[in-house]
């Protein structure tokens, strides 16, 4: 069983930033409760133990979810307006040596 998860989650939601205003397009609400704590609630659910999300624009929105769920690793992309996704996950590199389930967060 996978153990561990990514959610990339660096990007600046350029095509969403009416809805999101100020905050990752991430938490974004549905029925009460942002995106990103849906896939991390439906992760741990499904046996995740280690879920790392690969951060960027507002990483410290993300970061405050650490407090709350353990599980959480904060894995920063200092270059998210230069790069994309695939640029995300590369930083991961020295971080997961296992086979790992890829989410992307919206």
């Amino acid at each position: 069983m996978i153990k561990t998860a990514v959610i990339l989650a660096a990007g600046m939601g350029s095509r969403i930033r009416k809805r999101a205003g100020n905050r990752p397009k991430g938490f974004l609400m549905i029925d009460e409760k942002s995106i990103i704590e849906h896939s991390i609630s439906k992760l741990i659910e499904a046996g995740v133990k280690t879920i790392f999300i690969g951060t960027g624009y507002m990483k410290e929105e993300y970061e405050k979810l650490m407090v709350r769920y353990p599980q959480i690793k904060c894995v920063y992309n200092s270059r998210y307006e230069t790069t994309g996704s695939l640029f995300t996950l590369y930083q991961f590199k020295n971080y997961i040596k296992e086979d790992f389930l890829l989410l992307e967060s919206l």
